[in-house]
């Protein structure tokens, strides 16, 4: 039986196997949160579908308050489909009003289709800023990179230096592409 830390303060687990080569399993889920409180969701970075859609399935027989939301940025309209309740999205650090847009659409009674089809082409474009590297010292480093890169080029930052286990990278191309597809993606979003 897992034991939860007595401690005040709400938790939300975070399933990121990628990075920690296990996944919750889904039935420690459910009972982790019908027996403790404070465990109040989870966030699911694994971006497998299926997964998620038995994580929401918690909401809805064992605990209507549990919440579920996503990591990966472009699954944030079927995982909202899907039952869930949001995205923790490292896009919306670079891009708030985008993904601010595209989830007040999803989850508005008068969400217009046409709109959150445009928001989420953008949303989609958006993720070639991932691919301002060549990840070969880690998988995650791409979207670690990629997303300093985009808030340098903001302004919003100073460097795009990181910790282990990524490796740091000082390359001025990286951030003149990133550079040009934000200019891209935020072009037309002011149209």
């Amino acid at each position: 039986m897992i034991k939860a830390v007595p401690i005040n303060l709400p938790i939300l687990l975070y399933n990121i196997p990628f990075l920690t080569t296990n996944k919750w399993d889904v039935d420690t889920v459910r009972t982790l949160a019908k027996s403790h409180g404070q465990i109040v969701g989870i966030k699911d970075s694994s971006g497998d579908l299926s997964y998620y859609e038995e994580l929401c399935s918690i909401k809805k027989t064992d605990r209507p308050d549990f919440v579920v939301m996503i990591g990966p940025e472009h699954l944030l309209p079927e995982s909202i489909r899907a039952g869930g309740d949001g995205g923790v999205n490292g896009g919306s650090n670079v891009l708030p009003d985008l993904f601010v847009g595209l989830y007040q659409e999803l989850v508005s009674q008068e969400g217009d289709a046409s709109m959150i089809q445009k928001l989420h082409g953008w949303v989609k474009a958006f993720q070639e800023i991932y691919t301002v590297c060549d990840p070969t010292d880690h998988p995650f480093s791409r979207l670690i990179i990629g997303t300093k890169c985009a808030l340098v080029d903001k302004g919003v930052i100073s460097t795009t230096r990181v910790n282990e286990p990524f490796a740091s990278f000082h390359d001025k191309r990286h951030i003149e592409k990133t550079e040009i597809i934000l200019s891209n993606v935020e072009a037309v979003l002011q149209k």
